[in-house]
């Protein structure tokens, strides 16, 4: 009962830190230098953008997920379909048994807790912070997340010399308030290295990204660390395999579960 207890707690924690992104980061002291060249930076990150919208991928993954000092193994699948939709499977390695299953696209959002037996199925408006799918697809894919209105320039982009990086900070508001802040890394090959997601109420969340995989520019390893209900929730993730899909995959279509119980999100507070 306590291992199960731990995996139902790890399955709210999965499912807050992917859809309700109120998130915050520490400040830097390091001195940044403005740039004014940003072609070369700027082609590095459309080459990883055009892959992504033009490839579906799928992973295989391993991950230790720690809860405040408790440790869950996991295993899972993640498909990520060209730039449109993601569903992941969960898996808990002491039981054998899958216990989530999370599915995104551009405007609905699906999850089942089968620990609980409960479900959602709703829209990203049903959230309190309106995320949208491109920010939960910029988190698994290592990608830059970039609306519409953002573009890189002089104003935004910063570079560290001592390290070779280049930092790219975007604000974004929510239906005209202040949302949130997104501090992008990147290395000198355009590389994601880092995300740091920041809100105006003091939630965070920080994604580091390591030993990148040269054929397809993504990294084998990816370290996810935020605060749920204080308390500190650290999820490392080892890629174990990544295929790219054949172009007649088929989507994951949303399944069926009529004996579960559905969560009405706008009552969770976190």
């Amino acid at each position: 009962m306590k291992r199960l207890r731990h995996i139902n707690m790890l399955s709210r924690v999965v499912t807050f830190f992917l859809v309700a992104l109120l998130f915050s980061c520490s400040k830097s002291f390091v001195k940044t230098q403005p740039i004014s060249d940003f072609k070369a930076l700027q082609t590095k990150i459309n080459k990883q953008q055009n892959f992504l919208e033009n490839n579906s991928i799928k992973l295989k993954f391993k991950a230790v997920a720690n809860i405040s000092g408790k440790q869950n193994k996991l295993v899972g699948k993640a498909f990520l379909y060209s730039d449109t939709s993601l569903f992941v499977s969960i898996l808990s390695y002491s039981l054998g048994i899958e216990v989530l299953q999370l599915y995104f696209n551009s405007d609905s959002v699906y999850y089942v807790n089968k620990i609980d037996k409960k479900f959602f199925s709703g829209t990203y408006s049903d959230f309190k912070t309106y995320p949208n799918f491109g920010m939960v697809y910029s988190i698994f894919s290592s990608s830059y997340y970039n609306s519409k209105n953002t573009l890189i320039s002089n104003n935004n982009c910063h570079y560290i010399a001592d390290y070779k990086k280049f930092i790219v900070n975007d604000k974004y508001d929510i239906n005209g308030k202040s949302g949130f802040f997104v501090a992008t890394h990147f290395n000198s090959f355009g590389q994601v290295e880092k995300i740091d997601y920041k809100s105006y109420n003091g939630n965070y969340l920080r994604v580091n990204y390591s030993n990148f995989v040269a054929e397809y520019n993504f990294p084998a390893e990816f370290v996810i660390f935020t605060m749920v209900n204080k308390s500190e929730v650290e999820i490392k993730m080892n890629i174990e395999n990544l295929d790219l899909l054949s172009k007649n995959h088929s989507v994951h279509s949303i399944p069926n579960y009529p004996n579960y119980k559905k969560i009405d999100i706008k009552d969770v507070e976190i």
